[in-house]
């Protein structure tokens, strides 16, 4: 069973569910991280910012994901982690901001041709999504008591 979409495009997982699609998205996230630093090391800063928001977006949909919580889109997904989790202090308050930024940095990398990603703006990506997926991980390993 693939969950229920209500209206606002939130899918209500099944309950046996919740762990097995929080543990994919968490397995997703240092696989990215990694193809972002390769990215970085040869100087495709564009490939770099894009794989860092996917190993930033991969890590919040696994916390989500481990509270039931999955979404039909990117922009519902960020939304819900600040709402659920740092507009709650749970996560800290520039969080979201991060987020938001990364989010348009991979917009810039991957769909404006008329710009480059600059060396600067992705060293500043990879940092930031290196520190979202380790405190992603970090709350799963304390919500779940084991490591990941």
């Amino acid at each position: 069973m693939r969950g229920i979409l209500n209206v606002k495009g939130l899918f209500y997982e099944p309950a046996p569910n919740k762990p097995r699609r929080a543990a994919c998205n968490a397995e997703k996230s240092p696989a990215e991280t990694d193809r972002s630093s390769q990215g970085y090391g040869i100087q495709f800063f564009g490939e770099a910012c894009s794989r860092a928001y996917y190993a930033a977006f991969h890590a919040i949909s696994a916390v989500l994901a481990h509270h039931g919580l999955s979404f039909s889109s990117h922009a519902q997904t960020l939304a819900a982690f600040n709402r659920e989790f740092v507009k709650t202090a749970v996560f800290p308050a520039d969080t979201f901001r991060k987020l938001q930024r990364l989010f348009e940095d991979r917009q810039l990398a991957d769909y404006d041709w008329t710009r480059e990603v600059d060396k600067q703006t992705a060293q500043k990506d990879l940092d930031d999504a290196q520190w979202l997926v380790d405190a992603c991980a970090k709350y799963l390993e304390k919500t779940l008591g084991q490591p990941l």
